[in-house]
């Protein structure tokens, strides 16, 4: 357990400057201790990432050093740490393809080398180790994912793919290995919000071939943001995934308390990232240093910036778009869809990606609707299921791409309403892209007077909100029911930090009829 103290700078109030530990050193298991007396135990660069972190113990860091893209690059721990310094390479979207550890007493070097795909997902995880005091300088396969809809689980074979590399690198290939060996694959078990909780093995025992027991790799509880509870964990063989389902950066400061989130690296020990948030100006409410907007048991943080698509039918309700790119004006693609709306919305979905090499995060739909159709004002922009063929062609051909837990929002009413044959248009869409789709279960209004307050919230009600619901659908599974009422801004926010608890119902607000401007939308 701890007790601890945060002291931040007198000047840039959302730099922490140290934390201290109020119980004893010997009652604290986290690694944070009191820090070197007139030192400041976290110093910054001028543009708030973090470049040194002094605890007055060998796991100290004396420097980090960054690149101009705003990625780690180097870690070098204080002097007589037995902890490996550190140096990190990326490809040219920014994805981790190096880490070196370099450990000083012996001396060796420990190199992973991380095999991606397109999307940016690890494919394989080779670990080479060049260690002068040895001659067998192996280049070993560490893992493999094992993916479903997401990673379901790692192969950790160890199978030797280089033997012997002489000094000019010269390397002559092993022979294969096909042999098939229990107890190399690990099976995640997750929470609600993508905590590794246990690993367990394909490796069975039984007494009485009747019940059977798999071997268990690893077993974690986690304090709300993300720390390891002491005694409620076991990883005795250093599986490298934990908290939300990333990457542990053990070399740090110990097992479990620093995370690769892939934009930023995050310790949890703290709750903040040590890096500002790259979409701070979005959501100014925040310390560009929080972690999942400080609500750490119903959401999560992803990797990094997000795009938004505002998709509008032909219409009155093209202004919507506008008021979101008032929001998001830096990251965001638009488009109408006035005739052909099925290739219209494909097409749509395809320049979005093209826009941005981390795929889309977040995409609005606005306009009018029925259990059948999606629709607009104009002719010919009537839209239904049998439509969504062109985006499901365009997905499965790899032309549209998404972000980890990327969210639909559809404003039409009836989106979430199903037909005669049980289907909806946003579970359906759900079921295309893999995406997390929000849309209404009825009709859905928006106060059309206020400019200034109303509008520039974006927030939308169900117009009967004790009956009728927003709702989240996902593929293959049962939709979640989030109250009456949604705000835009929050469910982009929620692009990047998934919700899981529902958004609190309200009442529509009733609009004063002695204005002459005031008015009240049809629901559509």
């Amino acid at each position: 357990m701890d007790l601890l103290e945060y002291a931040y700078g007198n000047n840039l109030t959302n730099r922490l400057d140290s934390v201290t530990e109020q119980l004893p050193v010997s009652n604290s298991v986290n690694g944070l201790h009191n820090d070197i007396t007139g030192v400041h135990r976290y110093i910054y660069d001028q543009i708030g990432n973090l470049t040194s972190d002094l605890d007055g113990t060998t796991q100290g860091i004396e420097t980090i050093e960054w690149n101009v893209f705003g990625k780690i690059s180097k870690v070098k721990h204080v002097t007589g740490s037995p902890l490996p310094d550190l140096e990190f390479t990326y490809d040219a979207s920014g994805q981790r393809v190096m880490k070196k550890r370099i450990y000083r007493n012996p001396y060796d070097v420990i190199t992973d080398y991380y095999v991606r795909d397109a999307q940016g997902n690890i494919m394989s995880i080779y670990s080479y180790d060049y260690n002068p005091g040895t001659t067998g300088k192996e280049f070993t396969v560490v893992e493999q994912p094992i993916y479903g809809s997401s990673r379901l689980g790692t192969l950790s074979t160890g199978a030797k793919i280089y033997l012997n590399i002489p000094e000019d690198r010269t390397m002559t290939a092993s022979a294969p290995v096909y042999n098939r060996v229990i107890g190399q694959k690990n099976y995640e078990l997750t929470d609600h919000l993508g905590n590794v909780r246990v690993v367990f093995t394909d490796y069975l025992t039984t007494t009485n071939f009747t019940l059977f027991n798999a071997k268990l790799r690893t077993v974690n509880d986690y304090y709300a943001f993300g720390m390891q509870m002491p005694g409620r964990g076991y990883n005795g063989e250093n599986y490298r995934w934990g908290y939300n389902g990333k990457e542990m950066d053990n070399e740090w400061q110990g097992t479990g308390n620093i995370y690769d989130y892939g934009f930023r690296i995050y310790d949890p020990r703290l709750g903040r990232f040590l890096s500002i948030d790259p979409l701070f100006k979005t959501y100014p409410w925040y310390t560009p240093y929080q972690y999942a907007g400080n609500s750490p048991i119903a959401f999560i943080d992803l990797d990094g910036l997000e795009r938004v698509l505002a998709i509008t039918f032909n219409g009155d309700v093209n202004y919507r778009a506008d008021m979101l790119e008032r929001i998001n004006a830096d990251d965001i693609s638009k488009k109408t869809l006035n005739t052909d709306p099925g290739t219209q919305l494909a097409q749509a979905f395809i320049d979005a990606s093209n826009a941005d090499e981390n795929g889309v995060g977040f995409v609005a739909i606005w306009g009018h609707g029925t259990s059948n159709s999606q629709w607009g004002t104009a002719t010919n922009t009537n839209m239904g299921i049998d439509d969504l063929g062109a985006l499901r062609t365009a997905i499965r051909n790899g032309d549209v791409s998404f972000t980890d837990n990327a969210i639909i929002y559809i404003g039409n009413c009836n989106a979430g309403t199903c037909n005669s044959d049980g289907q909806s248009f946003a579970q359906e869409l759900a079921n295309i892209t893999g995406v997390r789709v929000v849309a209404g279960e009825g009709s859905v209004g928006m106060s059309k007077t206020q400019v200034a307050e109303e509008r520039e919230k974006m927030e939308y009600s169900m117009y009967n909100t004790k009956t009728q619901n927003f709702k989240m659908f996902r593929e293959g599974q049962e939709p979640v029911e989030l109250g009456g009422t949604i705000s835009v801004p929050s469910l982009m926010e929620r692009g990047k930090l998934l919700p899981i608890e529902p958004l609190k119902p309200r009442e529509i607000q009733s609009i004063p009829t002695n204005r002459p401007e005031s008015t009240i939308i049809d629901p559509r």
